[in-house]
């Protein structure tokens, strides 16, 4: 019966590529745990949120290992490499839409002090702000988002204890649908700390390909087994 041979040679080799491109992924990121200084290449990224939340800051050290404190606000966006690092003001969250189309990762900032202190930003409480920008994000824009990483980032962990950390993530669960949205909370305040974000953010951007490969080789073994 030649369909079924066919079938089942075909069948392993796509099995074997699986299996092939999973020890890769696996190389891969034991590879970037032994060589921390190592930078990876992104997908194009947008790096959005309110200001002063550290985007500029991430985007340079995601980019070219880093840490480059910048005072002066983003005016609309500036490319840093893969990453376009888009204005924090208020008002300019209109044109994140555009904008968002065009990468394959989102990143939302926020300062966890400040949403923690409920202080007054703009003509709001600045919890507000974060919570209806990134219900825009993961509400409003969930039809166009849907083929892309959101990663809600919490900064200034330094600045707070870490289990107020366990609140802000309640506060967002019970206010907001984050869909598929994951949450990360970290510091820029050093390299060290900003390793370790990195590497928080990596394992994340991995997950997607990790989980293709497994269920492909998963589905192509019983097809072995069938044949």
């Amino acid at each position: 019966m030649p369909i079924p041979m066919i079938g089942w040679a075909v069948g392993a080799l796509v099995a074997a590529a699986a299996a092939a491109g999973y020890k890769m992924w696996s190389d891969n990121e034991d590879s970037s745990n032994s060589n921390e200084n190592k930078k990876c290449e992104y997908d194009p990224t947008i790096l959005i949120g309110t200001q002063s939340s550290g985007k500029t800051i991430l985007a340079n050290w995601l980019a070219y290992n880093e840490l480059k404190e910048d005072s002066l606000p983003t005016n609309f966006g500036i490319d840093i490499k893969e990453f376009l690092d888009y204005s924090g003001l208020h008002q300019d969250a209109q044109f994140w839409e555009d904008e968002i189309k065009k990468k394959k990762n989102v990143f939302y900032l926020f300062d966890l002090e400040k949403f923690l202190n409920q202080i007054n930003y703009a003509d709001k409480k600045y919890n507000e702000i974060v919570i209806n920008q990134i219900s825009f994000l993961t509400e409003y824009l969930r039809e166009k988002v849907i083929d892309k990483k959101i990663i809600i980032i919490g900064t200034h962990l330094d600045k707070i204890e870490n289990k107020k950390t366990q609140e802000i993530i309640t506060e967002l669960k019970n206010e907001i649908n984050l869909g598929k949205a994951k949450i990360l909370f970290g510091s820029l305040i050093s390299e060290e700390k900003a390793t370790l974000l990195e590497k928080d953010i990596k394992n994340i951007l991995k997950e997607g390909i990790k989980w293709v490969y497994l269920l492909m080789y998963k589905v192509l073994k019983m097809m072995e087994c069938i044949y």
